[in-house]
């Protein structure tokens, strides 16, 4: 293939391209990572919330340990489901490494940071990984569902008891499950109509 200098319209047309491909393979993969990590932290804070409200039973904060776990075996399960894309931008790579140090900050520092509202800090983390996404991919309800977590995050930590669990609960709904199901049913229509 031979190097050339393009114009500016080929340039923009180039550009655009790119961004249909990040945006068409955030659609077909981001979607079900979003459902995986969502409902296994809806389930989980609901049966915390529960358990608390059953038996008042600070153990029941062990139950927390399940997200990772539960999280981190379903995606292992379900990776042989969603392609891989077919062609990689830069755009992608960037997102792939946003989420990466996230992911790796969402596993660790519930778990180790001492002091620490963990379910204010979860939110928080996915809501700026959300609202970074939306950025990169110009993806529009990304970008304002992670600013809608970050504010709920942030009124998170005026809030104390077991109904915290609750709004944390919600939160992950609106970050992580709305916008997989969205992501999924466009997958969905797109791959129809490319059919």
């Amino acid at each position: 293939m031979e190097d050339r200098k393009l114009n500016s319209q080929e340039s923009i047309e180039l550009i655009a391209r790119m961004l249909r491909n990040t945006q068409d393979n955030l659609q077909k993969n981001a979607g079900i990572h979003s459902l995986i990590w969502g409902y296994t932290t809806l389930a989980v804070s609901l049966s915390v919330y529960f358990s608390l409200r059953a038996t008042h039973d600070l153990h029941s904060h062990l139950l927390w340990l399940a997200i990772p776990v539960v999280g981190l075996l379903l995606e292992l399960f379900t990776r042989r489901w969603w392609a891989a894309p077919e062609v990689r931008t830069f755009l992608d790579r960037a997102t792939t490494l946003l989420w990466l140090p996230l992911g790796v900050a969402l596993l660790l520092f519930p778990y180790l940071g001492q002091g620490v509202d963990a379910m204010s800090l979860v939110l928080l983390l996915v809501s700026l990984g959300m609202a970074q996404t939306g950025f990169i991919a110009r993806y529009t309800l990304f970008t304002v569902i992670g600013l809608l977590g970050l504010a709920v995050s942030l009124g998170m930590t005026y809030i104390g008891g077991e109904e915290k669990i609750l709004i944390f609960a919600a939160g992950i709904v609106a970050v992580l499950i709305v916008p997989g199901h969205i992501l999924n049913r466009k997958a969905a229509k797109n791959h129809v109509q490319g059919a």
